[in-house]
C-alpha cells in the first residue's frame, strides 16, 4: 500500500510542480503522508535507541542522567511524559511542529509547494525519519535562516539564539553558528573563508590526513565524549563523496543564481528588491560558506548531515528559479535539478540503505 501511495503522490506532485497552476491540496496530501510515515513507523536503524530513551524517562530516569542524547531533547521527552502521552503521540506532535517550522519558510518565499516537497520526499526525508534529532535541528535551522540576510543585530541575535536552542537537541547544530557572518556586504569575507577551508583540506590530505595539534585538542575535549569522538579521524577516502556532493550543491546554486540574474538584467536594484531573489542569493552564500565543513568530512561521515540539512533551502531556491524562467532554459534547469536529486538519492540513500531505511519505513507502519 505505501509503495502505491508513494508512487501516486510522486506522480501527481511532479505534474503540478511544472504546471503554471500548482495544487496545494496535492502537496499537503504528500506532507500528510510523510507525517504518517514518520510518527507511525515501527522499524528503522535508530528506532530502538529512540524508543529506549523515551521509555527510560517514562519509567522515572532523570533527564540529567548521562546519555548520548542532549539535555534539550530529553527535556522535550520529559514534557511529553508529564502529559501522559505514548511515544507515537509524542513523535506525531514533534513531527508536525517541525513541519510547521519548515513550511513557514517555504510559504514565505515560494508558492510551488508541489516542487519543494516532492524533492524533499525523494531525498532526504527517509533519512530524517531515522535521525529524529537531526530532523528537529534542520527544521529550526530552516526557520532561522531568514534572519541571516539582515544587517540588524536583533536579527543576528535571533539566529544565534535559535541555533543555540537547536544545539541542546543535537550538538551538531553548533556548526551552523558561523553562518551568522553572512550578510549582503560580506561576500569577500565569505569567499575568503571558503577558500581557506578548501586550502586547509588540501594541506590535510597532503599531510596524510594528519592535522597538527588535533590529538592534543581531542584529549583536552575528552570530558565531552561526543566532541572527542568527532576529533578522531574515522574515514579513509569516503570524504571525497561528501566533497563531491557539496560541490554539486554549490554549483547548482551558482547556476540558479545566474538564471535569476538573466531574468532581471535591466536593473541590479530591481534584482535585489525581489524578496524571492534575495532568498536565492542568501542560499547561494550559505552553500558557499558551507565549504567550511570540508575539513570535518575528513573526520567522520556523520558530518554529511550538515550538508544534507541545507537541501531544503536549495529546493526552495530551485522552485523559485523554476517559476521565473521559461522555455529551453526551464527544461534544461529542471533536468539538472532531477539529476542532482537522483544522485543524492542513489549515493546517500538507495545504494547504502535501501533495505535498512527505505524498506523498513515503507513496510512497517502502524497505520498503513
Amino acid at each position: 500500500m505505501t509503495y502505491i501511495i508513494s508512487s501516486s503522490l510522486i506522480f501527481f506532485n511532479m505534474i503540478f510542480a511544472v504546471k503554471k497552476r500548482h495544487k496545494k491540496f496535492i502537496s499537503f496530501l504528500l506532507l500528510f503522508f510523510m507525517w504518517i510515515l514518520y510518527w507511525a513507523n515501527t522499524m528503522n536503524p535508530d528506532y530502538v535507541n529512540y524508543t529506549n530513551v523515551y521509555n527510560e524517562i517514562q519509567s522515572g530516569a532523570s533527564v540529567f542522567d548521562k546519555s548520548n542524547y542532549e539535555i534539550g531533547y530529553r527535556l522535550i521527552i520529559q514534557a511529553a511524559v508529564l502529559l501522559g502521552i505514548n511515544y507515537e503521540t509524542y513523535l506525531a506532535i514533534l513531527t508536525i511542529c517541525s513541519f510547521l517550522l519548515i513550511h513557514s519558510t517555504v510559504k514565505k518565499y515560494c508558492q510551488n509547494y508541489n516542487y519543494i516537497y516532492l524533492l524533499y520526499f525523494i531525498f532526504p526525508f527517509f533519512l530524517d525519519v531515522v535521525q529524529i534529532r537531526n530532523f528537529i535541528i534542520m527544521a529550526i535551522f530552516i526557520y532561522a535562516s531568514k534572519y541571516l540576510y539582515d544587517y540588524s543585530i536583533k536579527s543576528k541575535l535571533k539566529y544565534i539564539i535559535l541555533i543555540l536552542l537547536a544545539s541542546t537537541i543535537h550538538l551538531a547544530a553548533m556548526f551552523y553558528l558561523p553562518m551568522v557572518i553572512i550578510g549582503r556586504n560580506r561576500k569577500y569575507l565569505i569567499h575568503s573563508v571558503a577558500l581557506l577551508s578548501i586550502l586547509s583540506c588540501v594541506f590535510i590530505v597532503i599531510n596524510n590526513k594528519q592535522i597538527p595539534y588535533i590529538n592534543e585538542l581531542a584529549i583536552s575535549m575528552s570530558s565531552n565524549e561526543k566532541i572527542y569522538n568527532w576529533l578522531q579521524i574515522n574515514t579513509n577516502w569516503g570524504f571525497l563523496q561528501s566533497w563531491f556532493l557539496q560541490t554539486a550543491s554549490f554549483l547548482m546554486m551558482l547556476y540558479s543564481r545566474l538564471m535569476l540574474k538573466r531574468k532581471f538584467p535591466e536593473s541590479i536594484e530591481h534584482y535585489k528588491a525581489n524578496k524571492a531573489v534575495v532568498f536565492v542569493e542568501l542560499v547561494y552564500l550559505i552553500n558557499l560558506m558551507s565549504f567550511i565543513y570540508f575539513p570535518l568530512y575528513i573526520f567522520a561521515s556523520t558530518f554529511a548531515r550538515l550538508m544534507r540539512n541545507l537541501l531544503l533551502l536549495n529546493y526552495i531556491s530551485f522552485a523559485i528559479v523554476n517559476e521565473n524562467i521559461r522555455g529551453r532554459n526551464k527544461l534544461l534547469f529542471n533536468v539538472f535539478v532531477v539529476g542532482y536529486v537522483l544522485v543524492f538519492f542513489l549515493v546517500e540513500l538507495y545504494i547504502p540503505y535501501s533495505e535498512g531505511v527505505l524498506d523498513s519505513i515503507l513496510q512497517n507502519n502502524l497505520i498503513l
